[in-house]
């Protein structure tokens, strides 16, 4: 089964559910009168509508928005130049639109009473007054006389809003692309009004501009003088609440820093040093202290102590030392000399300790007098924080005081500087437009636009005839395309038959129908029949034999035609080809193919007997027919026939002879017949009849199919009236799928 996307795949692909050229010629064609009487009718509206509305004449003025610099003080202006960007343009285009301008314009003109402004006309007054009687409004009374036209002239005062809301609707002020141009114009039925109007607004946008400048320099003028004296009044007060300040509190500097601040610093660097001296001495105490107490060696006390005398003191004790231990080692203990070198020793011992513990007492004086000198200084330095705190709190009260004074003073000299730059630029505004063109008076009305209202009549008349003619085409459809049949069954649609005539016979077809590929083989039947043959070709696996059932949803749908001229093409070709009648209710093709009888599928398989003694030969064409039933059916049912194991193996045997076995079934929806032959077949040909059978019912009959919905090769759009058809779809294009295939036309037989 192939989807519609595989065939707009296959054959371009184009536009499905769009239509054709061809529907839409088509169309034009069946549908002209619909579409001629709404363009006719059209038409004549906008011919009545060009006599009710009144020419209008239009003049333009064309300003230029100047981005330049004005400033001819040679300072920064007070009222600052525009800003040449699309937002200003834009918002400048705007102003010259709007009632400002206008009331200018009307109160310099004198168009307060102008008749086109206070009573206007044309054809959208006209509709008013229409409505206005439609729905049983009073008309305003006619006057009788002059006198009494004037007093109710007079009398009724026309709204100043209701003017310039007027005035604004014929005044058209747009930007000139993207420049610094805006256009101004005006509307009027008189060509010289419109003129001097365009012209009148340029200059009043243009005085405008420059009032609004100077209104806002005097405005700003008047404000600064005001805070001015505000401002000096405030200078004084804070410059002096500084300087009261200052004197109360004894704050003098010094290079911009308070005296405290460097008594703090010097007070600082003077404890910093005590505490190191304290710390020095103090260790230095400890370490002889330690010594003595330990009651260490005398002889390392010289090493603790760096004093001359410690010194001194200390060589000799090594002397005495040395002497002793020379005595000892000659002399006994109680030899004189000994005696005496103990005694030296000790009594250097003696002294050596002795200086040690003066010194000691030296160092413990100096260790408490650099404590006591530290203390000192660290309670001077916590008095001079104190006051230091003290002077801070009341700096930083200074501090914002200046400030104060400071801000005050920038602000004042600021704005004397402002007052007087407001002051010269008063007088030296310029205006940041200027015109380049000034409006002349036209002598072509721009409204009503002729051919455009005649065109859009036209053109309007014939889009609503379009539109009326799809709609009458909705509702009673009568065309056929090839995006609706594979939209509507999902399948893909292999071509489509044009109606042929009926006569008496089975599904209303003749005998020259069933073989018109043999006696026209270049009619749009033959054509359309090479095109199945071509669609089944495509879905064929090599060369294996195939099975192909060509059915339909009902009886009479010209399933039959199809089928017969389908077998004889392939026979034609040089195929071995045999067409089975599947009809076995008598219906089928054997009374016009074989109206002599013999034997048939049904008495062969109810005789089981081998289908090939009910097949017949034609030996013009070659094709190979075997006649569904011959006579009267016996009590077995075809369902029964066709679904026996018989019917099957008899297929299975018949394709080892032949190439293409074609099946002439029955419908879908009568019995249960073509549902058997769709599972023994390999493709399926569905045959739908236009106009007769619903796609209701053909989508009931494809459902039917159950699983061997897939075999289904595509869709036969049949008996299609001839003036409905789309050359390009009912012709198929088999000539380039003939080609493609690679295959090539058989000679007939005569």
């Amino acid at each position: 089964m192939m989807s519609s996307q595989d065939e707009d795949s296959e054959e371009g692909g184009s536009g499905a559910g769009l239509p054709s050229m061809g529907d839409l010629l088509r169309l034009l064609r069946k549908r002209k009168l619909i579409i001629g009487f709404a363009m006719l009718l059209c038409g004549a509206a906008s011919v009545g509508m060009l006599q009710l509305i009144t020419p209008q004449f239009q003049a333009q003025a064309t300003v230029f928005i100047d981005p330049r610099d004005h400033n001819v003080a040679n300072m920064k202006q007070v009222t600052s130049d525009l800003v040449a960007n699309t937002p200003s343009i834009e918002s400048e285009t705007e102003i010259m639109h709007s009632t400002s301008v206008a009331g200018r314009v009307i109160d310099d003109l004198q168009l307060g009473d102008d008749l086109e402004l206070v009573k206007p006309s044309g054809m959208t007054s006209q509709l008013k007054k229409m409505i206005a009687s439609m729905m049983g409004r009073p008309e305003p009374a006619h006057a009788t006389s002059m006198s009494e036209l004037i007093e109710t002239t007079a009398a009724v005062k026309p709204n100043s809003d209701q003017v310039v809301d007027a005035f604004l609707s014929r005044v058209t002020a747009e930007r000139v692309r993207e420049t610094f141009l805006i256009q101004v114009g005006f509307r009027s039925k008189d060509p010289d009004k419109a003129a001097r109007v365009a012209n009148a607004m340029a200059d009043a946008y243009v005085k405008l501009q420059v009032e609004t400048k100077m209104n806002a320099a005097q405005q700003l003028t008047v404000w600064l003088d005001r805070q001015i004296g505000e401002l000096r009044e405030k200078v004084f007060v804070t410059e002096k609440a500084v300087a009261e300040f200052r004197a109360s509190n004894n704050l003098f500097d010094i290079d911009g820093h308070p005296l405290d601040e460097h008594a703090v610093a010097r007070q600082m660097e003077q404890l910093t040093l005590s505490r190191n001296a304290t710390a020095a001495t103090k260790a230095k105490y400890l370490e002889a202290r330690q010594v003595l107490d330990n009651k260490a060696d005398i002889s390392a006390i010289g090493e603790v102590l760096k004093a001359n005398t410690i010194t001194a003191l200390r060589q000799q004790y090594t002397d005495y030392l040395r002497q002793q231990a020379a005595a000892a080692s000659r002399y006994g203990a109680l030899h004189p000399n000994l005696i005496k070198a103990n005694a030296q020793v000790e009594s250097a011992r003696q002294e050596l300790r002795n200086e040690v513990v003066r010194i000691v007492s030296n160092l413990k004086s100096e260790a408490d007098q650099a404590a006591a000198a530290q203390a000192s200084l660290e309670a001077n330095l916590v008095k001079i924080q104190d006051i230091l705190a003290n002077h801070n709190t009341t700096s930083v009260r200074l501090h914002e005081l200046e400030r104060e004074a400071t801000a005050a003073r920038e602000v004042y000299e600021n704005f004397l500087k402002r007052v007087q730059e407001t002051q010269q630029q008063t007088d030296l505004q310029a205006p940041d437009a200027r015109i380049v063109n000034r409006a002349i008076v036209p002598t072509v009305p721009v409204s009503p636009k002729k051919t455009l209202i005649l065109m859009g009549g036209f053109g309007g008349g014939l889009g609503i005839g379009l539109v009326l003619a799809l709609i009458v085409e909705f509702l009673f459809p009568s065309f056929v395309r090839t995006s609706e049949i594979e939209k509507s069954f999902k399948l893909r649609h292999i071509t489509t038959i044009a109606r042929f005539d009926r006569n008496a016979a089975p599904e209303g077809v003749t005998l020259s129908e069933l073989r018109a590929i043999l006696l026209a083989p270049h009619s749009a039947l033959a054509q359309a029949i090479r095109t199945i043959r071509v669609a089944i070709g495509r879905q064929r696996k090599g060369r294996e034999p195939q099975t192909v059932l060509v059915t339909s949803a009902l009886a009479e749908e010209g399933k039959s035609v199809i089928a017969s001229n389908l077998a004889l093409h392939f026979s034609l070709s040089g195929v071995r080809t045999l067409l089975i009648d599947c009809d076995l209710s008598g219906r089928g093709l054997s009374p016009l193919l074989l109206p002599g009888g013999g034997m048939s599928l049904y008495e062969c398989i109810m005789s089981r007997q081998p289908l090939r003694y009910a097949i017949v030969k034609e030996a013009a064409t070659g094709l190979h027919f075997l006649p569904g039933v011959s006579k009267e059916q016996g009590s077995i049912t075809p369902a029964e026939v066709l679904s026996s194991p018989l019917m099957a193996a008899a297929l299975k045997k018949l394709a080892q002879e032949f190439e293409v076995i074609v099946l002439d079934g029955p419908g879908l929806l009568q019995s249960v017949d073509s549902r058997i032959l769709g599972e023994l077949s390999d493709q399926i040909v569905f045959v739908h009849k236009w106009g007769d059978t619903s796609q209701a019912a053909a989508r009931q009959a494809l459902r039917a199919l159950g699983h061997s919905l897939g075999k289904v090769t595509g869709v036969v759009l049949n008996q299609v009236q001839a003036d409905q058809l789309a050359s390009e779809e009912a012709l198929s294009s088999d000539d380039s799928d003939v080609k493609q295939k690679g295959r090539r036309e058989p000679k007939l037989a005569a």
